[in-house]
C-alpha cells in the first residue's frame, strides 16, 4: 500500500473564489500540507503563519482540535490532523483582489487569491433608545375640593395614597379631583439632550407638574394622548397629574406613560 510522503508544500482551498465587498461576506479556507505527488499529509501538525492583503481580514482560526488552546484570532495556527482553517471578511464598501498567504518553516509557501467584488451595501436601521416606563404610580383619595397637587406624601401615609397603575380608571364618587403621583429618573442620554414625556389616553381633565411646574393643562374630559417636551436635566423628576371630572365619572391615566 502507497503512503504519503515528506511534507513538501502548503496548500489552500478556499470555499468560494469571489465575495461580496459590503463588509458581512464571509469565506472559510481550507489550510493543508502536500507530499511531493500532492497527497495530503494527515499527520502533519506544523504551524502556519497567515499574511493577508487587499480588503478584507482574519476574523477566525481554527484546527477541529478541542483540546486546543491556541487563540482563535490573530494570524497564526497549529494544524491538527494535517488540516486547519482560516475565515476571511471582507472590509465594508470594498473591492479587489483579496490575498492570502500560508508559511512555514521547511515548506514552501501556499498563496491564494479571492476576488472582492463591489457590492450594495447592507441597509442599516440605527438602534433606537429603550423607553423609559414611568411605573410605580399612587393615587389620592378623591376630595370634591381642589387639592394641592404638591402635596407632600409621609412615608407611612397608608391612608391618604394608595398604589395605582396606568390603565386602570377610578370612580370619582360623589368627588371632583384626586392626584396621581409618580417619579423617574431620565437615561442619561435624555438627561443630557432632553426628551418627550408621553401620557397616554388621559381620561378627565388634567394639569400635568413635574419637579411642581406646571407643564400642561388638558382642559376637556375626553380621553387623549398629551406630550411634554423636558429640558435637559439630572436627577429624580417627581411627576403629579391633577385630574378632574364630575362626580361619578371615571377618571384617570388608561395608557403606559413612557419617555
Amino acid at each position: 500500500v502507497e503512503t504519503t510522503g515528506n511534507p513538501v508544500r502548503l496548500d489552500l482551498i478556499p470555499d468560494r473564489m469571489i465575495i461580496d465587498g459590503e463588509g458581512w461576506d464571509a469565506v472559510p479556507v481550507t489550510v493543508r500540507v502536500l507530499d511531493s505527488k500532492g497527497r495530503p499529509i494527515e499527520t502533519s501538525n506544523v504551524p502556519v503563519k497567515f499574511e493577508l492583503t487587499g480588503p478584507g481580514n482574519i476574523i477566525g482560526l481554527g484546527n477541529g482540535n478541542p483540546n486546543s488552546h491556541e487563540p482563535e484570532k490573530g494570524n497564526i495556527h497549529t494544524l491538527y490532523n494535517g488540516l486547519a482553517q482560516v475565515i476571511l471578511q471582507s472590509k465594508s464598501n470594498s473591492s479587489g483582489n483579496l490575498s492570502l498567504k500560508a508559511i512555514s518553516p521547511g515548506l514552501k509557501d501556499a498563496v491564494v487569491n479571492i476576488t472582492v467584488k463591489a457590492s450594495h451595501q447592507i441597509p442599516v436601521v440605527p438602534t433606537p433608545s429603550s423607553a423609559l416606563v414611568v411605573d410605580k404610580w399612587l393615587v389620592s383619595k378623591v376630595t370634591l375640593e381642589r387639592p394641592d397637587p404638591h402635596q407632600t406624601i409621609a412615608s407611612f401615609d397608608m391612608n391618604s395614597w394608595a398604589p395605582t397603575s396606568t390603565g386602570e380608571l377610578h370612580a370619582l364618587n360623589k368627588g371632583r379631583f384626586l392626584i396621581y403621583r409618580s417619579s423617574f429618573t431620565p437615561y442619561s442620554d435624555q438627561q443630557a439632550l432632553g426628551s418627550v414625556l408621553i401620557i397616554k389616553q388621559v381620561v378627565g381633565k388634567a394639569e400635568v407638574y413635574v419637579n411642581k411646574k406646571l407643564m400642561l393643562t388638558k382642559d376637556y374630559f375626553e380621553t387623549n394622548n398629551i406630550s411634554i417636551i423636558l429640558p435637559p436635566g439630572e436627577g429624580e423628576h417627581i411627576i403629579s397629574v391633577l385630574l378632574e371630572g364630575e362626580p361619578n365619572q371615571n377618571v384617570g391615566l388608561g395608557g403606559i406613560v413612557i419617555q
